[in-house]
């Protein structure tokens, strides 16, 4: 449990695993396809031996992220997770953020700024239309979230599985498992992807 009182701050462990599904990369069954993609609306955990099972190891990709974050509580409710990714390349440095009201913790927002910039938000059963800031122009994107499940208040975790459609390209699912408890002795680590 993060223990955390309006407009108070601390320093926080944050961990970020990301897996990426491209299903049309791999030739799928219709069965195999219907059984997973069920499973992600219905918000199911896939474990990583049946993700690898289905799509193979190559047909998927997999990041993490373990680093030092701050959180921070307004007092009205908003929560902040603030950290920075790619400290060591200032051409890719970015600052992210993620953002609920825990008065709504099922509304999450996650923003990025920097190397590029992008604003998503999540909400179990919705899609949103959000935008991602290129070199030449802004890109729409519609983010539909099956799974939007933030415990990070009570016991420091957040689930999200949703799905990304970018104009007539392949839509793309994640499943992002975030992780924060109050730092203690850590070494922040690099992204592993």
């Amino acid at each position: 449990m993060i223990d955390i009182k309006p407009n108070e701050k601390k320093e926080i462990t944050l961990s970020i695993k990301t897996v990426v599904i491209d299903p049309v990369q791999k030739d799928l069954s219709d069965e195999q396809m219907i059984s997973m993609l069920k499973r992600i609306v219905e918000g199911d955990d896939l474990k990583e031996d049946e993700i690898n099972e289905i799509l193979g190891e190559d047909d998927k990709s997999e990041m993490e992220l373990c680093t030092e974050a701050t959180i921070s509580m307004n007092n009205k409710g908003g929560v902040e997770i603030s950290y920075m990714e790619n400290e060591d390349d200032e051409t890719l440095k970015t600052h992210s953020r993620i953002l609920f009201n825990t008065r709504d913790p099922g509304l999450v927002a996650m923003t990025k700024e920097g190397a590029m910039k992008a604003f998503l938000s999540f909400e179990e059963g919705k899609t949103h239309i959000c935008t991602y800031d290129t070199p030449f122009m802004p890109i729409k994107v519609y983010v539909a979230a099956s799974r939007v499940d933030n415990k990070l208040l009570e016991c420091g975790r957040l689930k999200l599985n949703y799905v990304i459609n970018l104009n007539d390209t392949p839509s793309q699912h994640f499943l992002v498992d975030v992780n924060i408890k109050e730092s203690g002795t850590y070494t922040p680590g690099k992204i592993i992807g």
